[in-house]
């Protein structure tokens, strides 16, 4: 059967998810387009299929030379399984799928053929080398995960004369600028689609005490038997530590790096081929499952510790909530309940992105974008201003440590209501500022502050009935300290008594100034970010 003109073996058609389909049909009639020099972004939460995707857009481009790249060694390795036939055998087994020879990247330009490889990869070119690669390529799909786009991506991109199409798993506003995205060109396959369409089940968040764990997987086991539970903690040291608690009563498996030596079975370094299979029940991590690893029969996330970032919460959860035989999915946590802050906002993201009106509004945004990236990239390396010789602003490389002036008469201290969590707040503003179109470059545990770097444009104060974008660099720094919170806004909102970010009142600077040393720091009326991590009088939880 032909689909927008490409032939498709109609068994695999019809076996393939309708997320998976619309995406495919977005790409493919991308493909068609005669000269085209923007990306095609494809959309597709973690579990919804955006591998099979990847694999059916190779193998049924006419492209012929087509380049696959990710950030990951582990992901790589799996993506290379996969358009290897290992999707095609088991999506519709006993059919010859493969239209194309699926090869390793070695470094050389291109033959025909698909070729994988990492964002690494590239990077240890030459430039000569590099652009020879460049010119062999025809089709060029990235696969983005939850990843932030590489510095590799510009050297690659540049003058590319190949399509070009990004897949991500995280529709981060701040991600997708570097990539040049076509609005027109593009799908947004969101989790609720997901959800309602069979693809994906909803997790139910639930609150236990590490007392009752034990007992509260062995109820989950009881009722699903096929059912297995990925642990995943902050340290190595948490890792040991929940695998006693756990083995006891389950078969348990610990994975990190530090267990090199080990003798054990059950204390890897590196995570076990076919995992979903074994008879392993609990999984213990910090990092090794977050990508690249397939577990359909995990269906219970336990989340030892409030996770750092939005980002890092969807990727966990992402790793339960795959279709698998009408089971439920689960995720416990364990350190109040900051985690299902971060997922409510960004189910109130996805849900936004789910009107079509809104869905267009976001990608169209995406070219607003593109023309700031390019006015910020235009500036020479030095310039002289103002008396003096100043460096090009780049978002992802300023240094907040002493590049950042802060006005400290405009820092605010406000109480912190039960349920607080900086990570929960850093989230929520930074879905906030994507959903407004800003660029954002969110910075974590910077001296125990997060800071929030953005780009956003604002119309001339001087216009009434005419638009002249003007850029603008806003900066948000929070620091949590044992009952209290000082936040610095360079745009001045009142955080105070906002229950979406679990803060109530405001304290009067003056009267938090009369329990201090009245030292020369406290007079003064600029200092640098890192100033505000060294409150005198205020006891820091990041001790």
């Amino acid at each position: 059967m032909k689909i927008n003109g490409f032939e498709i073996d109609q068994h695999l058609w019809g076996a393939l998810r309708e997320g998976q389909k619309s995406s495919i049909t977005t790409a493919l009639s991308y493909l068609r387009k005669a000269k085209e020099t923007k990306s095609c972004l494809l959309s597709m939460p973690t579990g919804a299929g955006k591998t099979g995707v990847i694999t059916v857009i190779s193998h049924f481009s006419s492209q012929r030379r087509v380049l696959v790249v990710s950030h990951r060694r582990a992901v790589r390795e799996q993506l290379f399984d996969e358009i290897n036939k290992k999707f095609f055998q088991k999506i519709a087994p006993g059919n010859e799928l493969g239209r194309k020879a699926v090869k390793p990247f070695s470094g050389l330009p291109l033959d025909k053929g698909i070729y994988v490889t990492t964002f690494q990869k590239l990077s240890s070119l030459t430039p000569d080398i590099l652009e020879a690669v460049k010119e062999s390529v025809d089709l060029l799909i990235v696969d983005e995960g939850h990843s932030e786009p590489s510095p590799v991506w510009s050297q690659v991109a540049r003058g590319l004369d190949a399509k070009k199409i990004v897949v991500t798993a995280t529709p981060y506003r701040n991600d997708l600028f570097a990539f040049d995205i076509d609005p027109a060109s593009s799908h947004i396959y969101t989790f609720d689609e997901a959800v309602k369409q069979g693809d994906l089940v909803s997790p139910r968040f639930e609150q236990d005490d590490r007392d009752r764990l034990v007992t509260r997987l062995q109820e989950l086991f009881n009722a699903y038997p096929e059912a297995k539970c990925i642990v995943k903690c902050r340290k190595f040291m948490d890792i040991e530590a929940y695998y006693g608690l756990f083995a006891a009563h389950f078969k348990t498996l610990a994975i990190h790096e530090a267990f090199k030596g080990e003798r054990s079975d059950s204390k890897r370094v590196s995570v076990p081929a076919n995992l979903g299979n074994s008879d392993w029940k609990v999984i213990i991590h910090q990092h090794k499952l977050d990508e690249g690893v397939d577990i359909p029969q995990a269906r219970v996330l336990v989340l030892t510790y409030t996770v750092g970032s939005g980002r890092e919460l969807v990727q966990a959860v992402g790793r339960v909530v795959r279709k698998f035989k009408g089971l439920p999915s689960f995720v416990i946590e364990c350190q109040g309940a900051a985690n299902r802050t971060m997922w409510s906002n960004y189910l109130e993201f996805d849900t936004y992105l789910a009107s079509p009106i809104k869905r267009t509004a976001f990608l169209r945004s995406l070219d607003t974008a593109g023309l700031l990236r390019k006015y910020l990239e235009a500036f020479p390396d030095v310039s002289y201003f103002e008396s003096s010789f100043r460096k090009k602003f780049e978002l992802k490389n300023i240094d907040v440590d002493t590049s950042l002036k802060v006005p400290l008469a405009s820092v605010c201290f406000i109480r912190k209501a039960a349920g607080f969590s900086l990570a929960g707040i850093t989230d929520r503003l930074l879905w906030d500022s994507t959903r407004d179109g800003e660029l954002v470059d969110p910075r974590y545990d910077v001296h125990g502050m997060n800071v929030i770097l953005s780009v956003c444009f604002k119309n001339s104060r001087f216009l009434d009935e005419h638009l002249f974008f003007e850029p603008s660099l806003e900066v948000t720094i929070i620091k949590e300290f044992d009952e209290i919170i000082a936040i610095f806004d360079s745009r001045s909102r009142d955080f105070s008594e906002k229950s979406e970010y679990d803060l109530t009142t405001a304290i009067d600077v003056n009267a938090l100034l009369t329990l201090t040393a009245r030292e020369e720091v406290t007079r003064t009326k600029e200092t640098h970010a890192l100033a505000i991590s060294r409150v005198p009088g205020v006891q820091s939880e990041h001790r």
